[in-house]
């Protein structure tokens, strides 16, 4: 649930944009690979999306803003991910622009 120092210039590019969307919401949607048990990834993606908000929120998005989810393995990039690189691919924070919080 750390932000990889590669991942961070993303996070920052994604700050630009919601400035520019202010007067829209935003989901965070956790993912995890597949192993582990279900409940394990459900919270490690909770803890996922909590470190994406802390990062956008620090700077300067609204926290009021921000809803988060956390869908743990499901809905994997990578169905039956069998590499490291795969495995990598399903551990994502996903942002989008809603109307309201779910």
């Amino acid at each position: 649930s750390l932000i990889r120092s590669d991942a961070q210039e993303g996070l920052r590019r994604n700050v630009t944009c919601f400035q520019k969307m202010a007067n829209k919401k935003i989901l965070i949607v956790g993912h995890c690979d597949e192993r582990g048990t279900r409940d394990f990834n459900l919270q490690l993606g909770k803890r996922r999306v909590r470190s994406a908000k802390r990062f956008v929120v620090r700077l300067g998005i609204s926290s009021g803003r921000i809803c988060t989810v956390s869908k743990g393995k499901e809905d994997p990039v990578v169905p039956n991910a069998s590499s490291d690189e795969d495995h990598q691919k399903n551990r994502r924070a996903v942002f989008s622009f809603v109307e309201s919080c779910p």
